[in-house]
């Protein structure tokens, strides 16, 4: 999972599979059939990861579970290599991949913002229409952005205010007050 998270698609040359899976290039081929067979089953072990993340973190409101996967997600995308997420840096080279592949990016893509549209349908206690619709693109969007941006040398302060202004846009920012100093 980390060689395509950390090199993309196309830079996981079959020497970077083998040397992290320990296995030989046949036994790479014969476990998963091709390239993309292992890219998908890296993708699919990735994203339950994040469904864990997700269901733990589901016991909170559908507000502060969407402020924690942004907030997270961006600290995560300029943390210690692989930065960003494997889902956005995949869906930025999806002409790379093979059909097989981009369609399991693609649905990966829509079941994310499904997900953002009902954490904030549950929040606004909105059912799902256009408006609502496009504020869960625009997270999901903003997140993507987030990990290209980290990855493209933007500072942490910087792409932690991306997530903030996301979140302020979607009506799920926590509201803080500042203390009045007399």
């Amino acid at each position: 999972m980390y060689v395509f998270w950390e090199h993309g698609y196309e830079g996981a040359s079959l020497r970077r599979l083998v040397d992290a899976t320990g296995l030989k290039p046949g036994s790479v081929y014969g476990a998963f059939g091709s390239k993309g067979g292992l890219f998908r089953e890296a993708l699919s072990r990735y994203l339950d990861g994040v469904r864990v993340q997700l269901g733990l973190a589901g016991r909170s409101s559908p507000a502060d579970v969407l402020r924690q996967w942004v907030r997270s997600h961006a600290a995560a995308s300029v943390g210690p290599p692989p930065r960003g997420c494997l889902l956005f840096h995949a869906a930025a080279t999806r002409p790379s991949l093979d059909a097989e592949s981009a369609d399991a990016v693609a649905h990966a893509l829509r079941a994310h913002q499904r997900t953002v549209r009902r954490l904030l349908a549950a929040h606004h206690g909105e059912p799902s229409d256009d408006a609502l619709h496009g504020r869960a693109w625009l997270v999901t969007s903003s997140m993507a952005g987030t990990s290209a941006l980290a990855r493209a040398g933007a500072t942490r302060d910087e792409v932690l205010a991306t997530a903030e202004a996301t979140l302020h846009a979607v009506g799920v920012a926590n509201v803080r007050q500042n203390p009045v100093s007399g």
